[in-house]
């Protein structure tokens, strides 16, 4: 049995843990969509028309999905662009490498807020071990965390749609240290699970 799933489980991490192609729409594809399934599931119609991925989308708005008129053309163009029959190879400009400003829009909103997920500014451990941020970006975190007096245990999601330039300034953000795209891309290559992720936390 496992033979059979090894190779379905190994895709669906080299997929978790492969950055969204950059541009508009990546970033509303992943929360829009991965609040329901995986990427690997709404990424499997790739190859799909125009026509195709729009009937999908409708699909998904009639089953709860709420987008925007604005979000549900930018996310169209997106999928038709990198998951059409002939996906456009030729890079898009990704989002600003601001480590603070990137750190503002996709972690400040829950770890800023103590009730809801652990601080992560003025964290000493981050100094120490940069490549563990990189980790929790890469393929998120499960697992019960302890932090002073409080106690959490709602997973931390990958942020697939950020690409390795841009994690590595998170990490330079948060570690006040220098963090490389190319040591961001090592800890992407090391395909690892949310709950292991977990185990190799840094303490405290």
């Amino acid at each position: 049995m496992f033979r059979r799933l090894a190779p379905v489980l190994l895709a669906g991490l080299a997929l978790a843990a492969s950055p969204l192609p950059p541009g508009p729409g990546s970033e509303i594809l992943y929360k829009r969509c991965s609040s329901c399934h995986t990427l690997t599931t709404t990424l499997s119609a790739r190859g799909a028309s125009a026509q195709e991925w729009a009937a999908i989308v409708r699909k998904m708005e009639g089953y709860g999905m709420r987008l925007t008129e604005g979000e549900r053309q930018t996310l169209l163009d997106y999928l038709a662009r990198h998951f059409g029959p002939e996906p456009q190879s030729a890079p898009e400009a990704s989002a600003p490498l601001d480590g603070e400003a990137l750190y503002r829009r996709h972690c400040a909103t829950c770890h800023e807020q103590p009730d809801i997920a652990p601080p992560l500014l003025g964290r000493p451990a981050w100094r120490e071990h940069p490549d563990y941020i990189a980790q929790v970006v890469f393929f998120g975190l499960s697992g019960t965390l302890r932090w002073e007096d409080r106690s959490y245990a709602t997973p931390m999601e990958p942020l697939p749609f950020l690409d390795d330039a841009q994690v590595a300034a998170v990490v330079e953000y948060l570690a006040e240290q220098p963090f490389t795209a190319e040591a961001a891309a090592r800890e992407r290559a090391k395909g690892l699970t949310p709950s292991l992720v977990r185990l190799l936390r840094p303490l405290p």
